[in-house]
């Protein structure tokens, strides 16, 4: 780090940094994804005067600049060679005293976010894990098990602030700033730092959810029966399918059925899926829905070399289970696994230029997910094998893919995934940053 630098940060007295030598400096560059980024400095920034004041000194440096929230990128943006702004002293959720929506601050999870929501009865549309950021799954989307009643979490914002390339504090919503409002769900964070967001809430008192793990030479029948069933099944059921490494290091399917609806269903609900083979364990019961978030909390390792895509299908046919289940029998780790996520029911009635989000009819995405720790190598067989696993199911696939899985390598899919959408994305983007300050998201 420069002297010049080192005495702009120190001169920011009212905000906390982190130089490289410092254990805060440690704990924020360790991330899901792997980063070859070196930060010069962090600044770790608890209110919207912080990050307004890493802005500037982006500015005044012309260092590049990042943010670091729930740092589960899939592409490692959460660091840079510049300056890092960590938002993770902005975890806290406040529920409106109508109960009707949710603030959450721009470094919250989805853990921090359920602690607040659960003793009520309520739930926002979030996400699969709950260690996951709730801005950035949001700004991106956000696939999750409420997907078929209430869709996406970019459908359920209701207002963003965030700090813009200039430096100044707005807030975005369908009455102020609307076309930024616009662009901020689902069109990603190339638009400002959000310090704040708030979110619909929806009663919920529990969830019927669980996970059933299947042998894994039973795969072929369970990803073809979940798909069957998925055809007929309520939206109010939302089904995942994964193959993951079991403690022992075995590969295993694990399937995590939620059903939103009466709890006294659910049992019959899940019976189809119990039914297509002969499950090693299952859990499933009544539960809040922040704790049936939890359960993939384990298989969430930050710090891992971490290479992934999320991949649009029209659906799971058996010839795409056949070339996943060959691909997995291929992988050169245990770390190779594949997760689905469905896309159904309320999401698929939102117009296609009503959000960035630009598929909006019912179609499977897939997240291919390979790992390896790093004294075990340097991932670049993983890697291929994420490259050569999207290069064998390319004819079945259909354009784009879910955005906040993509980098700007992506290039034309990433055009796709955004569709007619793009060009006024774009065109939103020159608007509020027109120097490209933000490079949170592919979008060019």
């Amino acid at each position: 780090m420069s002297s010049t630098l080192e005495r702009a940060v120190q001169s920011l007295s009212a905000t906390r940094f982190s130089f490289s030598d410092s254990s805060d400096y440690a704990t924020v560059a360790k991330i899901w994804a792997h980063a070859d980024s070196v930060p010069q400095v962090v600044l770790h920034c608890a209110t919207a005067a912080d990050v307004q004041a890493g802005i500037r000194l982006a500015q005044e440096t012309g260092l590049p600049l990042s943010v670091r929230a729930g740092g589960h990128d899939w592409v490692g943006r959460a660091l840079c060679n510049g300056i890092v702004l960590d938002l993770t002293p902005m975890r806290w959720a406040e529920v409106s005293p109508d109960r009707q929506s949710v603030r959450v601050g721009g470094g919250a999870r989805g853990v921090d976010v359920y602690t607040v929501t659960d003793p009520l009865g309520l739930v926002p549309v979030s996400g699969t894990v709950g260690l996951v950021g709730v801005t950035g799954l949001t700004l991106g989307g956000g696939y999750g098990p409420l997907i078929g009643l209430h869709g996406l979490a970019c459908d359920n914002m209701i207002s963003a602030d965030l700090v813009l390339a200039d430096g100044s504090l707005v807030t975005a919503s369908d009455t102020e700033n609307p076309d930024l409002f616009w662009a901020l769900k689902g069109g990603g964070g190339n638009f400002g730092v959000v310090t704040a967001l708030e979110l619909k809430l929806f009663p919920l008192d529990s969830i019927y959810s669980g996970m059933a793990i299947f042998p894994y030479a039973q795969a072929k029948a369970i990803f073809d029966g979940c798909a069957a069933y998925r055809e007929t099944a309520p939206h109010g059921l939302d089904i995942q399918v994964g193959i993951l490494p079991g403690p022992d290091g075995a590969l295993m399917v694990a399937v995590t059925p939620s059903w939103i609806g009466d709890p006294a269903q659910g049992e019959a609900v899940m019976a189809p899926i119990l039914a297509l083979g002969t499950p090693l364990m299952v859990n499933f019961a009544s539960t809040s829905f922040g704790v049936s978030r939890s359960f993939f909390d384990a298989h969430i390792h930050l710090g891992l070399h971490t290479w992934g895509d999320g991949i649009w299908f029209p659906a799971m046919t058996p010839e795409l289970t056949d070339i996943l289940l060959d691909q997995v029998d291929k992988a050169p780790s245990v770390g190779c696994s594949v997760l689905t996520h469905d896309f159904h029911g309320a999401a698929t009635q939102v117009a296609p230029d009503a959000t960035p989000f630009g598929l909006r009819t019912p179609h499977l995405m897939l997240e291919l997910v390979a790992q390896i720790h790093p004294d075990q190598g340097d991932g670049s067989a993983e890697r291929e094998w994420v490259r050569q696993t999207k290069a064998k199911t390319a004819h079945l696939r259909l354009p784009g893919g879910y955005p906040n899985m993509m980098s700007a390598e992506d290039g034309e899919r990433v055009q796709q995934a955004y569709g007619p959408n793009a060009a006024r994305l774009r065109a939103i983007k020159q608007r509020y940053d027109p120097q490209g300050l933000f490079t949170a998201t592919a979008l060019p």
